[in-house]
């Protein structure tokens, strides 16, 4: 007899939790997914940002082809930099203005309220680090060495021990080879004077940017120069970003969204393709 009301108590005490568990989740119904990944992107809007009166005004690098610079005759800037720019602010749904303006001094113009975002390498000074925010890399790049043809033996087992570098003068190839011990660096102020230092022998080889010198070899015929890679001298990556400044994390999750969705959708990568046969995301 104890027995069946024990059952006869319990059975009622499993009908009251399973009659409360329906009515919360009909008040309180489950998310869309139960892990963030999967859930739906965040749209950003012009509203969002502030921009329904002005564009988004971004600066890139001048003279700095394939990158970003002005053909003769031409009044906007056009080049790699350039069309991403363009691209994450159609994702945003935003006006855009995009102005090429010299590399020294573009983080003093941002942080003056001049621009609200600039395309520039991750490679800025310790002060303007801690006055930017960085997005998610537009692009990647890597260091390789560049050589002329008939040198190429004397690098079969490696990088000599005796060598002369050369470098573009503030380049990440040039901070690379200047905290490598005993390098011996000729700094070079342009791709002019560093392509006569290698074909005049006062350097052995040359390190620089893969896509830099890409582009340079592919629209400068009869050079009898070779690329080999050149990780043990500078083993990291370098990368191209979109730089906000700090306190503008809003501006800078929403360039980081857009840049994530335009990856997603292939538009990104066919945009580097127009530049490069090879992959640099």
């Amino acid at each position: 007899m104890k027995l069946r009301q024990a059952r006869s108590a319990l059975a009622l005490v499993l009908v009251f939790v399973a009659i409360c568990t329906t009515v919360v989740l009909r008040r309180r119904p489950l998310p869309l997914s139960l892990f963030p990944e999967d859930a739906p992107p965040r749209t950003w809007s012009a509203k969002a940002l502030g921009r329904e009166q002005r564009p988004l005004l971004f600066l890139t690098r001048a003279a700095c082809p394939p990158f970003s610079w002005v053909p003769p005759g031409a009044e906007k800037p056009c080049g790699l930099d350039v069309d991403v720019a363009r691209a994450v602010a159609a994702e945003l749904g935003v006006d855009v203005k995009v102005v090429a303006a010299p590399r020294k001094g573009m983080e003093s113009r941002l942080l003056a309220g001049e621009a609200d975002v600039l395309v520039v390498p991750a490679i800025t000074s310790a002060a303007n680090r801690r006055l930017l925010e960085l997005s998610t890399p537009c692009y990647r790049s890597r260091a390789v060495l560049l050589l002329a043809a008939g040198e190429r033996g004397r690098f079969g087992e490696g990088v000599p021990g005796e060598i002369t570098f050369s470098a573009l003068a503030g380049s990440p190839s040039f901070q690379a080879l200047r905290q490598r011990e005993g390098a011996v660096l000729v700094a070079a102020p342009s791709w002019e004077e560093l392509l006569s230092c290698l074909q005049e022998g006062r350097c052995g080889a040359a390190l620089v940017d893969v896509l830099a010198v890409h582009h340079l070899l592919s629209r400068t015929p009869g050079l009898d120069l070779v690329l080999l890679p050149a990780t043990s001298l500078a083993p990291r990556t370098n990368s191209v970003h979109m730089a906000a400044p700090r306190g503008g994390s809003d501006l800078r999750r929403a360039l980081d969204g857009a840049l994530r969705d335009i990856r997603m959708s292939g538009t990104l990568r066919r945009i580097h393709r127009r530049y490069y046969p090879f992959d640099i995301e």
